[in-house]
């Protein structure tokens, strides 16, 4: 596992990432994402049928792309974003980014889906550097 893995244990999803396979050559990063029936990320999110919130979705997305590129990273975009399924506790779904160098930020394509079956995609842009208030 690579060192910039210790950037996202602060959240909560950091837990439900495993399996997490990294190629910096080609700013790629591949996890597996299982949340429990007690993941916070659920409370509220229906609570007679469990469903894990799309910011959590894209949460996921934004961990994985900043084990990529080792630091902190600000989402700016998503566009081309499609959602064609649900997440339930316990369910075990694929996580990819694959990252450019945009010189001020990073941006690229991911994916969720489980046992090849889509659930989300898009692409993302994101920044490195925080924005002036």
């Amino acid at each position: 596992m690579p060192s910039s893995f210790a950037n996202i244990t602060a959240s909560p999803l950091a837990g439900c990432l495993t399996d997490m396979q990294v190629d910096l050559a080609a700013l790629t990063s591949t996890a597996h994402l299982c949340c429990p029936a007690d993941f916070p990320g659920f409370a509220g999110h229906f609570p007679e049928a469990p469903v894990l919130p799309a910011v959590m979705q894209l949460l996921a997305v934004r961990l994985l792309a900043e084990v990529i590129v080792g630091g902190a990273l600000l989402p700016v975009s998503v566009e081309r974003l499609k959602f064609k399924g649900m997440v339930s506790p316990g369910e075990v779904i694929r996580v990819r980014v694959t990252l450019k160098d945009r010189g001020d930020g990073f941006g690229g394509e991911f994916s969720l889906d489980r046992q090849g079956a889509p659930i989300a995609s898009g692409t993302i842009v994101f920044s490195q550097s925080r924005p002036e208030v």
